[in-house]
């Protein structure tokens, strides 16, 4: 599992996958990886012009997504929060309750 440290909640998921087909996703298609090219390139371009707050959760490891990029990314916008949370990996709001308590409390702060 390189998702979460949290077994349970991986068993959880991985139970609720094998007893709902419907919940699963498969693996990226050749069409989602080009949107996702796309909308990155978008962002890349007009990051300047979106006025919303952006609260950015970084998980310390992460075999999904480019750390270093995201941060580049996070520190042009001028709206932008980075939340780095320690001890955590790709599915941060299923990790183990340290981390996950951490990143509900950034969502929590970012949103009052």
């Amino acid at each position: 599992n390189n998702v979460t440290h949290s077994l349970a909640r991986w068993t959880i998921s991985k139970s609720l996958m094998t007893a709902m087909t419907s919940l699963r996703t498969g693996w990226a298609t050749n069409r989602w990886l080009n949107e996702v090219f796309e909308m990155t390139n978008s962002i890349r371009t007009a990051y300047n012009k979106i006025p919303t707050p952006i609260l950015m959760l970084q998980s310390e490891v992460d075999h999904h997504v480019v750390n270093p990029t995201l941060a580049k990314l996070c520190f042009k916008w001028t709206n932008c929060t980075l939340k780095p949370i320690p001890n955590s990996k790709h599915e941060i709001l299923q990790e183990s309750d340290p981390a996950r308590n951490e990143a509900m409390n950034a969502i929590l702060d970012f949103t009052r």
